[in-house]
């Protein structure tokens, strides 16, 4: 036996070569689940260190010399992220505008992981410059997609020619690509919501002081008035005063906490009828209840708007109740 394309254990280089791929894949796969859950619980100021990680990790277990994240900003990729290895230096380029790199931006547009040989790219292009210049033999680029939008790119590159890019491995880095994108997204609405509720508690914040202060002068002078009149309009103003205030304290409650400003439990019905009642001008009119009606689930300080209509008569005219 001449030995030729034969290893000692009998098996061929390419039964050995394809044993040794599939391995490397599935520790890629179980490296992938590692930074998946690591960026998933990241907050907000921790997730660049893991993205950092995250691209080294990768980049260092597929041999490659950078990873980089590069995001869709102001008409063009602005670099976000980049591991680099020992000895390598960081790409040249911060940003790259559409109009220069036109090729590679279709192609990420069409949502395509996009291999590239910097040999074969045409000479005198922006795409193949920058690589020449920084010395990427070759490279792969991941698009970013969120909701159906190109948000930006996952880069891995290596300065010698000889790297082959499988099919398998690239789509594995797809992934990787994918779950940066949902981790930045994540982040992203997470500091919109924080951001909107912060306006929310300034804007709470001035409309309770702002109807505080004409409101008590109002319940201030009712309560004088309530001494010196005898009066079912007084009492009527003064009521409708307190709710008032018992509105401005839930909505600040809600602003500020997020809870629920509501506890169901139940509440007669005939009680939020006269209540309503007693906030209406109901001219000449007259409530009339009958007896019976019962109880709904409810907040006794609440309103819904759901209305139903309930046997009462004013003026022989049936009215409607809020439930």
């Amino acid at each position: 036996m001449d030995g030729l394309g034969e290893e000692a254990d009998g098996r061929s280089e390419f039964e050995f070569s394809r044993e040794t791929d599939a391995s490397h894949q599935i520790e890629l796969y179980d490296l992938i689940l590692d930074i998946s859950t690591s960026l998933m619980s990241a907050e907000p100021d921790e997730l660049e260190t893991k993205l950092r990680w995250g691209l080294e990790s990768v980049g260092t277990h597929i041999g490659a010399d950078r990873g980089y994240v590069f995001q869709a900003q102001n008409g063009g990729f602005e670099r976000t992220t980049e591991w680099t290895d020992e000895g390598v230096v960081p790409w040249s380029a911060q940003r790259l505008d559409l109009e220069e790199f036109e090729w590679l931006h279709r192609r990420l547009e069409r949502f395509d992981n996009t291999v590239v040989r910097t040999s074969e790219l045409p000479r005198g292009t922006h795409l193949c410059e920058l690589l020449s210049s920084d010395g990427v033999a070759s490279a792969v680029f991941l698009p970013m997609v969120d909701n159906w939008s190109l948000e930006g790119f996952v880069g891995f590159d290596v300065v010698e020619s000889h790297r082959q890019w499988d099919d398998t491995e690239v789509n594995l880095l797809r992934t990787v690509a994918d779950m940066i994108t949902h981790s930045l997204g994540r982040v992203r609405r997470e500091q919109t919501l924080e951001a909107q509720n912060e306006r929310l508690e300034t804007f709470a914040g001035v409309i309770s002081h702002d109807l505080r202060n004409p409101l008590n002068v109002v319940t201030g002078s009712l309560r004088l008035a309530q001494r010196d009149l005898d009066s079912p309009h007084v009492d009527r103003a003064a009521r409708a005063a307190d709710r008032m205030e018992d509105l401005i304290e839930q909505v600040l409650m809600l602003a500020t906490q997020g809870q629920d400003i509501s506890d169901p439990r139940p509440v007669r019905l005939e009680s939020v009828v006269e209540s309503a009642w007693d906030t209406i001008d109901t001219r000449a009119a007259e409530l009339q209840v009958e007896d019976g009606l019962g109880t709904v689930d409810g907040d006794a300080n609440t309103r819904t708007p759901e209305v139903q209509e309930i046997p009462c008569f004013a003026d022989r005219t049936r009215i409607g109740a809020l439930k």
